[in-house]
Order: C-alpha cells, then sequence, then structure tokens
C-alpha cells in the first residue's frame, strides 16, 4: 500500500482535514482518482518518469516551457495554467467574496487551505478546483499523445461548461431541498425557476 506523501502544511495538522479534502464526497470517481495519485505524488509526469524510470528528460512538453514538469508545475507553477488560476481566483474573490485569500500550492494540489467559509463553499470550491485540475491534465495528456496544442484560454470554458453540467445533473437527480443545500446563491441564481451559474461579477 502507498503511503501518502504528506504536503509541508498539512505536518503537524491533523490528516483527517487532508483526507476529507481528497476524498471530498462532492467528487466523482475519475475528480477522485486524480486527486489520489497527487496525494501520492503517483501523477506519471515527465519529472516522474525521469526519477523513477530514467526515461526523458523531465521538461515541460507545453510549447516554449522549459522548466520541469513535477507536479506542482504542472497544476500551479507553468505559464500555460496560471489564466486558468487567475480565473478561479477572481471567481472566489467576486462571486464568493473572500477578498483575503490567496491561491496556494497546497491548495491546487491537496484542497488544503482554503478560504474561511462555510462548509458549503469549501465543497464547491475544492470541486472547482478538482475539475480544474481534470482539465489542465487532460490537456497535458492531449498535447503529449495526441500532439493537440491548447491554449489556457481554451481551457477556462471547458472548465465552466463541466461545472455547469455537473450542476445540472445535480437538478435533474436530487431532490429539492438537497439540490439549494448544495448550490445556492450567490454562485447560482434562478432565471425562470432554472438554476444557472453564476461565473464572474455582473
Amino acid at each position: 500500500m502507498l503511503a501518502p506523501v504528506c504536503p509541508s502544511a498539512c505536518r503537524t495538522a491533523n490528516l483527517s482535514r487532508w483526507w476529507r479534502s481528497v476524498c471530498c464526497k462532492s467528487l466523482d470517481s475519475r475528480l477522485r482518482d486524480l486527486a489520489w495519485r497527487i496525494a501520492h505524488g503517483v501523477l506519471i509526469t515527465n519529472h516522474f518518469r525521469l526519477v523513477r524510470w530514467r526515461l526523458g528528460d523531465g521538461i515541460c512538453p507545453r510549447v516554449g516551457c522549459k522548466a520541469i514538469e513535477t507536479m506542482q508545475h504542472l497544476l500551479l507553477e507553468c505559464p500555460f495554467v496560471r489564466l486558468v488560476w487567475d480565473w478561479f481566483h477572481a471567481f472566489v474573490i467576486g462571486v464568493i467574496g473572500c477578498t483575503q485569500w490567496a491561491i496556494s500550492s497546497d491548495f491546487v494540489l491537496y484542497g488544503l487551505l482554503p478560504p474561511v467559509c462555510p462548509t458549503w463553499v469549501r465543497d464547491l470550491l475544492l470541486l472547482f478546483a478538482a475539475v480544474i485540475r481534470r482539465h489542465i491534465w487532460n490537456s497535458r495528456c492531449r498535447l503529449v499523445f495526441d500532439g493537440d496544442v491548447w491554449r489556457a484560454e481554451d481551457v477556462v470554458p471547458l472548465v465552466q461548461s463541466d461545472i455547469r453540467l455537473r450542476m445540472e445533473a445535480d437538478h435533474a437527480r436530487l431532490p429539492d431541498t438537497a439540490f439549494r443545500r448544495r448550490w445556492r446563491k450567490p454562485v447560482v441564481y434562478y432565471r425562470d425557476g432554472v438554476p444557472r451559474m453564476k461565473f464572474g461579477v455582473s
């Protein structure tokens, strides 16, 4: 069994809080699987391939980026992904209203150190972050295996569409009370009785 790779911010903290983020109930099995691989340090980046199997040069595959592709670089530090996280940060400030919060590597990688907020907001932010990680990873793999070159500007609409579809699926399957407990204002607003996502300040 793999031992978890404890992140820096969690060395003296309660590990159950960390695992609640990794195994958050708002995440589906695919998002949880990706979170699990990140938490255990076994996401197969180019740096991982170089260190584990002596394959490749460990360099980020993004066009024009010459940095070593660690998990932190892939998901947070690469210039390609900064725009995606800038959009997320603007959402947290403008829509959620958490103005005194900055995105950290521990939040991006492990869901730790979220803004001080109600539980339902925290769970939604963990979902948003997990969806962003998934699309960053998918776009990276499509570049490596299929040669598809993505721009960060292309990923943000995919993230928004993915989250919107998840909200609509919850609206279709959950009782109204349960849906409104999970998806609340100001993240969701209603038009003609139909819930809609609010991704920016109008």
